[in-house]
């Protein structure tokens, strides 16, 4: 078994203190932000990095970063990683929103979200309730419209154990956990927050590591996210923190996975469930180093094939997958232009490469002969964007 080497690099797991762990893939010199906007090509190509050691712990099954160090890591306002501008990204929200309202009789209730963001998912909760919500993010902008005036409070901080309490009937926290490098501690804190006999429901939704280790989507392992969950380690650290679950389910597309659990009583006797074979991680976690290496091969092929025959290339959405792949293969004038719809993007540069994102309006001035689409969820959606622009280049999908 092969052990992280980095001196740097933890010899532990985060999720369960094992030290029963292996190497997957290591991966050298990678912007730690994929939410930051740089202001100049020049901050972007000179933004902190960090070296990622990708790790399955084989007793939880959690796969972790053991280089990460969260030093070079700030979260302030100018971090903007949101998805809210995307029709079918809307849509998924607001149907969650409604599920979890409907599921839990959240009428009139009291909400915490732990790394709210903008406020946008607890703005619907309070809406649709209609309920109470404060919210925890150090990159809340206060100058951001409130999506619930009258009901939605903001907190310019990181969540502490003695913000909660017991008062919340919903305690929140979307595509946040993955970012922490210490989660059990985590939780065990937000567990002792509320109290003994509580019966506060607690969903977390964070990215599903099947989605990468099964559907190879590589372009999701990113520094920020020190560690990666699937049912297995997501429920093990659940329980291990005080928990019984809930629900336990994958969302959009598999894309995402979520927990859905309420504190235990003390003394009971709670165990993380069982998965299926098909949701198991370790078999994949194995095989993953090879699989990795030929999905960048394959990679390099095309752009060296689109890049000898002189087309014009474009990326669409200047998100984490993006500052991923560009990074990768430290892509320059490869790629002609990298847009995203949203507003507060454009105008900024990608981190480490250095690309100015561009509204897809600028496309028409520069019309790409290709089009790298790196979730393909977004396929048909950013199709009739192009269509309405008068553009119909080739689609390439770099990501399930």
């Amino acid at each position: 078994m092969a052990t992280p080497t980095t001196s740097q690099a933890r010899t532990d797991c985060p999720g369960c203190g094992s030290h029963s762990i292996a190497v997957i893939v290591e991966i050298a010199d990678m912007p730690v932000h994929v939410g930051s906007l740089w202001p100049t090509e020049q901050d972007a190509r000179s933004c902190p990095r960090g070296d990622i050691v990708l790790c399955h712990c084989t007793r939880c099954q959690l796969i972790f970063n053991a280089a990460f160090d969260p030093k070079p890591l700030e979260y302030t306002h100018e971090y903007d990683n949101s998805l809210e501008a995307s029709a079918v990204f809307r849509d998924f929200a607001t149907s969650l929103a409604g599920d979890l309202i409907d599921r839990y009789d959240l009428r009139d209730k009291t909400i915490v979200e732990i790394g709210c963001g903008k406020g946008e998912f607890i703005g619907q909760l309070c809406k649709l309730g209609p309920n109470k919500g404060l919210g925890y993010d150090t990159t809340y902008d206060e100058k951001s419209p409130n999506p619930a005036p009258g009901r939605l409070e903001f907190v310019k901080a990181h969540y502490s154990g003695d913000q909660t309490g017991s008062k919340a009937d919903l305690v929140i926290s979307r595509h946040v956990f993955e970012h922490i490098p210490e989660p059990l501690s985590f939780l065990q804190t937000l567990r002792e927050s509320l109290g003994q006999d509580s019966d506060t429901v607690v969903y977390f939704e964070v990215p599903e590591v099947l989605f990468i280790l099964r559907d190879l989507s590589i372009w999701d392992i990113v520094y920020e996210h020190c560690n990666y969950f699937g049912h297995e380690s997501l429920g093990d650290i659940f329980v291990r923190a005080g928990f019984e679950i809930i629900r336990l389910n994958d969302y959009f597309d598999d894309q995402f996975l979520a927990i859905e659990a309420r504190p235990c009583r003390p003394g009971a006797d709670v165990k993380a469930p069982r998965v299926s074979e098909n949701l198991q991680v370790g078999a994949r976690a194995r095989s993953f180093a090879t699989h990795f290496a030929n999905t960048k091969d394959e990679w390099n092929r095309k752009l060296r094939e689109l890049k000898d025959a002189g087309k014009k290339v474009a990326i669409w959405a200047a998100g984490a997958k993006t500052v991923s792949f560009v990074n990768f293969y430290g892509l320059g004038d490869e790629i002609d232009s990298i847009v995203d719809i949203n507003p507060r993007k454009q105008g900024a540069f990608m981190p480490g490469s250095g690309h100015e994102i561009l509204s897809p309006e600028a496309l028409v001035a520069n019309p790409p002969d290709t089009v790298i689409l790196m979730n393909s969820k977004y396929r048909d959606e950013i199709a009739a964007q192009l269509e309405s622009l008068g553009l119909a280049p080739e689609l390439l999908s770099a990501g399930v």
